[in-house]
């Protein structure tokens, strides 16, 4: 467990600006951790790759410590969790369209986002707790996104020239939308983080 080590104060940390500046924000981040992952876990098995099928089911588990933690912290701050939000449903359903590497390509695009949100949300709170939160789930981040497009890569490989080429439009696509989506839900956080309307996107890209 990655968060061992993590302790939590057990009081808030938050100034009322800080508070009222992430609320919304992190409400969503953690409700997006939270999925249980059924059709992603469905689609490893039928792979056929038990290897594989056991590295999604880990995967799972560090983005439901991830969830945890969030909710640990929210609790601290006395910040109430969601049951859901619209954008979170989109890209659940997203996830359930089409082939399995659709599945990976909706996730991969949420962990390069994430990656990104989490190192302004890191930088835009002066909470030692939810700072080390955020370092934690970037470290996990980092590696998520090499496995998942380490598997692209893989499928990728079997597909023709041409389904190659309009998986990699769709996935500019989705990345590009997905951004653009996101940015008016979160863009105080990004901003206060150090990454306004432009940066934003570069450490989208940087990330892609």
């Amino acid at each position: 467990n990655h968060f061992a080590h993590m302790t939590f104060s057990g009081s808030p940390e938050l100034s009322p600006a800080e508070k009222e500046l992430i609320t919304g924000s992190i409400q969503q981040f953690q409700r997006g951790e939270s999925s249980a992952g059924l059709h992603l876990v469905q689609g490893a098995r039928e792979t056929g790759d038990l290897e594989y099928y056991e590295s999604i089911q880990l995967f799972l588990q560090e983005e439901h410590r991830h969830a945890a933690s969030l909710a640990r912290y929210l609790k601290q701050e006395c910040i109430p969790l969601i049951e859901s939000h619209w954008l979170d449903t989109i890209f659940r359903k997203l996830r359930r369209k089409f082939e399995f590497q659709n599945t990976i390509t909706v996730v991969l695009t949420a962990e390069i986002v994430a990656a990104v949100y989490y190192k302004a949300l890191k930088e835009a709170t002066g909470s030692k707790t939810l700072k080390s939160i955020c370092e934690q789930i970037l470290s996990d981040e980092e590696m998520h996104i090499n496995f998942q497009a380490f598997t692209i890569r893989s499928f990728q490989k079997q597909n023709s020239g041409l389904k190659q080429f309009l998986y990699r439009i769709y996935h500019r696509v989705l990345m590009t939308g997905t951004s653009l989506v996101l940015w008016p839900f979160h863009r105080r956080v990004l901003g206060t983080g150090g990454l306004p309307f432009f940066k934003y996107l570069f450490a989208i890209e940087k990330e892609y």
